[in-house]
């Protein structure tokens, strides 16, 4: 997905600059089904993997920190 890509992933920053006119464009066309999902250079500590597993995941390490702040 993203490995090995992660120097090529620009800012939100950037990737708003580039995309305004579409956006805009699209706004003034009344177009509302076009949809932006823009990630920053984060993105790139994202991991592939089932839904399920990320909901679990997420639980595990959310309770481990909860227990590490304690």
């Amino acid at each position: 997905m993203v490995e090995g890509k992660q120097d090529t992933i620009l800012s939100f920053r950037q990737q708003n600059d580039l995309t305004r006119p579409m956006r805009n464009a699209a706004g003034q066309q009344g177009v509302r089904r076009i949809h932006f999902a823009m990630a920053g250079q984060g993105v790139a500590r994202s991991r592939e993997l089932p839904a399920a597993d990320l909901v679990k995941t997420l639980v595990e390490e959310s309770s481990a920190l909860k227990i590490a702040r304690a």
